[in-house]
């Protein structure tokens, strides 16, 4: 009755989502068109407004729905760099736990029927690594983060762990768009970010690939040496 209940719901809210593209609310130049209407409506109650930005941000990441790059956008075009990055990074950590404890607790046999050979490997892989492969997996760019929280919620991770990881990896890619956002009067489109995104993603991957290589040797060579213990 419960599954049914949420399928129904994720299905209603997939559906305005939809409805919402089809409209043209979840590009650039609606955003651009309405941002000082968004802006006096946030300096009425700035309080109220972030709190329902940051519910439906996390509706949106619990249930896997499209325009988390607007809503990035959004927060820092209206809250600024600080305030944005903080809402949208916390906003996107409720969500990815609700997801998490729902691919756990409720979803779980359907997620290993759907996923089985990945949701082994992501186990197996957090088993040699620990937190910092949650870590990793969020600052992979163009990965599905409602895939990741389906997987990650069928393995023997804990809560703390994965929200913790998930709260850090969060951070680099959605700071980079909040900024972005604070510019949004003089982006033109989409490839105005990405040819800037690109640049930042050959950086990322010089600093996090030779620190991503040690760090994890060393979780390895940890892992390694305390089955050896417990094997002894």
């Amino acid at each position: 009755m419960k599954k049914s209940i949420l399928l129904t719901f994720a299905l209603a809210l997939t559906a305005i989502a939809i409805w919402f593209g089809q409209k043209g609310w979840l590009e650039i130049s609606f955003l651009q068109s309405n941002l000082e209407n968004l802006t006096a409506r946030f300096d009425q109650s700035p309080t109220a407004f972030i709190l329902m930005y940051a519910f439906v941000y996390t509706v949106m990441v619990a249930f896997f729905l499209p325009g988390l790059f607007i809503m990035n956008l959004v927060a820092g075009a209206i809250f600024g760099p600080f305030i944005g990055t903080s809402t949208a990074v916390l906003a996107a950590t409720a969500g990815s736990i609700v997801a998490f404890l729902l691919s756990r607790y409720v979803f779980q046999e359907w997620a290993f029927a759907r996923f089985p050979k990945q949701a082994d490997s992501v186990d197996q892989a957090f088993r040699d690594m620990g937190g910092y492969y949650v870590f990793l997996l969020r600052l992979v760019p163009g990965l599905p983060i409602g895939l990741t929280n389906i997987l990650l919620g069928v393995t023997s991770i804990h809560l703390i762990t994965f929200g913790f990881a998930t709260l850090l990896g969060t951070i680099p890619w959605t700071a980079f768009y909040v900024i972005a956002g604070v510019e949004i009067a003089s982006i033109k489109s989409v490839d105005d970010i990405i040819s800037t995104e690109t640049t930042m993603l050959a950086l990322c991957l010089i600093v996090f690939l030779a620190g991503g290589q040690m760090l994890t040797r060393k979780y390895v060579a940890r892992r390694t040496m305390q089955k050896q213990r417990t094997c002894l």
